[in-house]
């Protein structure tokens, strides 16, 4: 995978302001390497946060990623109520759209 010019394999730059203050704060965060290989050899947290970034994407019509492939990955790594809770939003999406490859279209 390649670098950022930065020499990390990724930087994310957050700007934020507290809801009543007038002053943005920013802050920098790197990652100096890819947190795996592969989505194989992913730890549970980073295969959970995959699923909730594929079930955004098809939400709002950017990919086909299958939903029931999306639901697996999800249900495998809901370790608490709230993870648990996603896989339950999932299952209301197929159900709604039935089995169409996308939930937007």
């Amino acid at each position: 995978m390649a670098r950022c010019a930065s020499g990390f394999w990724l930087r994310t730059l957050l700007r934020h302001k507290a809801p009543d203050g007038d002053t943005a704060t920013e802050a920098a965060f790197a990652m100096p390497a890819a947190p795996a290989a592969d989505l194989v050899h992913a730890s549970s947290d980073l295969e959970f946060a995959f699923a909730v970034a594929a079930f955004a994407d098809v939400m709002r019509g950017a990919t086909t990623w299958p939903l029931e492939d999306t639901r697996a990955l999800a249900d495998a790594n809901a370790t608490n109520n709230d993870r648990k809770e996603l896989v339950g939003l999932i299952d209301r999406a197929m159900k709604l759209r039935g089995n169409a490859a996308t939930v937007a279209q």
